[in-house]
């Protein structure tokens, strides 16, 4: 992390765990435990907006999304807000990342790469 100031820390027990700290002033670091599945990051005053980057979670895949949340003026429907897949297949030892929404892929995420995972 290399920050100033030590990391904070809530543990609820059984990876319920969250880190947060300051790299430096304008940075902040955080980390999420294995039991959490959902996060939600709020960027506030953004070109005089907020907006959501949604982070879910699942054994082989990660999803982030960006809207605007539930109780905010929508600026696109839930099928059409941009979001980026990454899915990996340990079987196969593969990772591929996917975009989705508005005008590429709404229905089927387009893959935009795909790596092969190196050996542990």
């Amino acid at each position: 992390m290399g920050s100033s100031s030590p990391a904070r820390c809530v543990d609820l027990g059984a990876d319920h765990r969250v880190e947060v700290d300051f790299d430096a002033p304008q940075k902040l670091w955080v980390a999420a435990g294995k039991a959490i599945e959902e996060v939600s990051l709020w960027i506030h005053g953004l070109g005089g907006h907020d907006v959501r980057v949604a982070i879910a979670r699942s054994s082989d895949q990660l999803t982030i999304r960006l809207d605007r949340g539930a109780r905010r003026p929508e600026w696109w429907t839930e099928a059409e807000s941009p979001r980026l897949v990454l899915d990996i297949d340990g079987q196969y030892r593969s990772v591929q990342v996917m975009a989705a929404g508005g005008d590429i892929g709404a229905d089927s995420p387009v893959r935009i790469l795909e790596r092969q995972l190196p050996e542990p």
